[in-house]
């Protein structure tokens, strides 16, 4: 799946950006195996990152020809990326030339919340602006709750 700025900017404000970063799902040498597949124009990192905030780890993978960087999530057993990986959707996107998987748009507004970050906060913004009321607001007000992101939820509908 699809997630972080590319994500965002389906649903919300194109922006650039200098990496794309994708939601896993594997097991065992699915790392090694991807890198043999892939062939000599990408580099894994031999490190695994460990992110604090839903305790999923993390792997970083290197496009040499444009050193474009694709960061690696795997799906961890948070409830919530549980939940927004079995929500994803297929979209057609002409940004991305094709179909992609990726997280609903209210899926991106509640993980852009929770990371916090100024741009995060400036996609959810993004994201709000552009599809309003057609999302599902009790299903982010669960998360955002659970989170303890609905004030800042609430911050930033406030100034659109």
């Amino acid at each position: 799946m699809l997630v972080g700025s590319y994500s965002s900017n389906v649903y919300g404000i194109p922006r650039a950006t200098a990496d794309a970063d994708f939601v896993l799902e594997f097991g065992g040498n699915a790392m090694d195996s991807l890198q043999q597949e892939l062939g000599s124009d990408f580099r894994l990192d031999s490190q695994t990152e460990f992110e604090l905030i839903t305790g999923t780890t993390r792997r970083v993978l290197y496009y040499m020809p444009r050193d474009f960087t694709i960061e690696l999530f795997q799906l961890s057993q948070d409830p919530f990326d549980q939940s927004r990986f079995q929500r994803r959707v297929a979209v057609q996107s002409s940004l991305l030339a094709g179909v992609v998987w990726l997280p609903t748009a209210e899926d991106v507004v509640v993980q852009k919340l929770r990371w916090g970050r100024r741009q995060d906060l400036s996609d959810v913004s993004d994201v709000l602006a552009i599809q309003g009321e057609t999302l599902d607001w009790r299903y982010i007000s669960r998360w955002t709750d659970d989170h303890g992101t609905s004030d800042m939820l609430e911050r930033i509908r406030s100034e659109l």
